[in-house]
């Protein structure tokens, strides 16, 4: 990879999105590193996520000036308790 002088992308973007494009990884992650005390999330709101329903969204998008942008991996899973729909959450 040959990053340009205006890209935002380090040498460890490729392996960390090899690596959290499995849902076990994605799931391990959040329930370890992200929930209270040591991250934002709060436990009940990992808890009720299905990742065994994670599907990969597009990650790209096109700017106001036209360009084209590729962000973070982003994927949605229902959610595991009561009134189940569909849930949106950014990854890494």
């Amino acid at each position: 990879m040959n990053p340009t002088k205006d890209s935002t992308r380090l040498p460890r973007d490729p392996a960390l999105k090899t690596i959290f494009s499995h849902s076990r990884m994605i799931a391990d992650a959040l329930r370890r590193y992200a929930v209270y005390p040591r991250g934002p999330l709060d436990p009940r709101t990992v808890a009720a996520l299905d990742f065994d329903t994670l599907e990969k969204l597009p990650n790209e998008w096109i700017t106001e000036d036209f360009r084209v942008r590729i962000g973070d991996q982003a994927g949605a899973c229902a959610s595991a308790g009561p009134g189940t729909g569909r849930t949106r959450a950014a990854t890494c």
